[in-house]
């Protein structure tokens, strides 16, 4: 006989996910995850809800909004037939595929100004003078400033001074 693993209470999930039992409370009031309660309302989480709220966790961390992830939950057990349950969650899963794709495209983005700007930053490393616009005129940072736009996170044209 298989014997099932113990289920977990809210606080064991909680630390097993690295998250907290309020996010798992707020799972649970979104419609997300549905414990077993005891006689005395006690959570009980199955290894089946503890890789659901995992799988959550990882996909609202990629930044999917929780109502794409609670349409994705919900469409199987909202479905009259296997047919309408396979368009329901086909449906969903074509929208988390372009969403991931959105996701790609936006990362590969800043991957690519990332490099940019470290190539433009390096120019500097051996540079005797204050960073600033008027320690450094010629900086090449500063004749960047129009193309790239990561740099306006590090410089600012408009900085007079050194280092306060």
């Amino acid at each position: 006989m298989t014997e099932w693993p113990k289920p977990w209470k809210i606080g064991e999930l909680a630390v097993a996910l690295g998250t907290t039992t309020r996010t798992l409370r707020f799972y649970e009031e979104q419609g997300l995850l549905t414990p077993r309660r005891t006689e005395r309302g006690t959570r009980l989480y199955t290894a089946h809800d503890r890789q659901r709220a995992g799988l959550i966790r990882h996909q609202a961390g990629l930044g999917i909004p929780l109502e794409e992830i609670r349409a994705l939950v919900t469409a199987r057990p909202a479905s009259a037939t296997g047919a309408e349950a396979s368009r329901r969650v086909a449906k969903h899963l074509r929208h988390l595929y372009q969403e991931a794709q959105s996701l790609r495209d936006m990362a590969e983005a800043l991957m690519a100004d990332a490099s940019d700007t470290e190539a433009v930053v390096q120019q500097c490393r051996d540079c005797p003078n204050p960073p600033t616009p008027t320690g450094c005129p010629e900086c090449p940072a500063l004749a960047r400033l129009g193309e790239d736009p990561l740099l306006n996170l590090v410089w600012d044209p408009e900085e007079c001074g050194g280092p306060s």
